[in-house]
């Protein structure tokens, strides 16, 4: 017991090397493309991490490989690049992150098949293969299936890119729902600063025409 325990004491944290990082990102953007009404899984089944670690096994972390990926360290690589933003969604637990605007490439699409054939020739000479192309097409479409299913359910919703603040000081951008434009009619603003007479306008009131609400009527005069 002793010796174990002192053996793990000086054995290093297992980590992702280089290579599978640099992997993970060329895999991942050599299966999707970009589009505005789409999204792919992140970590979940049919998503791009369990996409890899069942054509490339080797990339992925195991009780025998400790230089593979974790789910953590595939999210972590494929957020620092702007073309994978990350949207959280409570709608479907299982699913819960999910790369917005990004979609895998269809088999069932004879041009993006090519394209599916390409990148699985450039992917096999980085890392060893677990299963034959027509086998990784059959998974890929499943996924492709499972994520229009998905995205009928769901409707991905419309997004901004916002910068936020990370610990160790960079900036990178992540998802956030975007808003409705909520404006001030200045011409409807009477009285001095603490009247109480203000009127908002909403221009995002399920496409009908601009409306306008009283948040605070005036008070009632008194009469004397």
């Amino acid at each position: 017991r002793l010796r174990f325990a002192q053996d793990q004491e000086t054995m290093p944290r297992a980590m992702g090397s280089d290579v599978n990082r640099q992997f993970a990102l060329c895999f991942a953007t050599s299966l999707t493309c970009s589009t505005q009404k789409s999204t792919v899984g992140c970590v979940a089944k049919h998503s791009l991490f369990d996409l890899m670690g069942r054509s490339f096994p080797v990339a992925v972390r195991s009780a025998s490989n400790r230089t593979g990926l974790t789910p953590c360290e595939f999210k972590k690589v494929l957020g620092q690049n702007a073309a994978f933003v990350q949207i959280r969604s409570r709608k479907v637990p299982e699913e819960l992150t999910r790369y917005i605007h990004r979609r895998l490439f269809d088999p069932d699409n004879e041009e993006e098949l090519k394209t599916l054939r390409n990148a699985w020739l450039v992917l096999s000479q980085i890392r060893t293969p677990g299963m034959p192309f027509t086998d990784f097409v059959e998974i890929i479409r499943d996924a492709v299936r499972h994520n229009a299913s998905l995205d009928a359910r769901t409707r991905p919703p419309e997004i901004v890119a916002v910068k936020v603040q990370e610990s160790d000081g960079a900036k990178r951008e992540q998802a956030s729902p975007k808003q409705p434009q909520v404006k001030i009619d200045p011409s409807l603003d009477k009285g001095d600063a603490g009247s109480s007479e203000r009127r908002m306008v909403d221009e995002k009131q399920s496409g009908a025409p601009p409306s306008v609400l009283n948040v605070a009527p005036p008070k009632a005069s008194s009469s004397s």
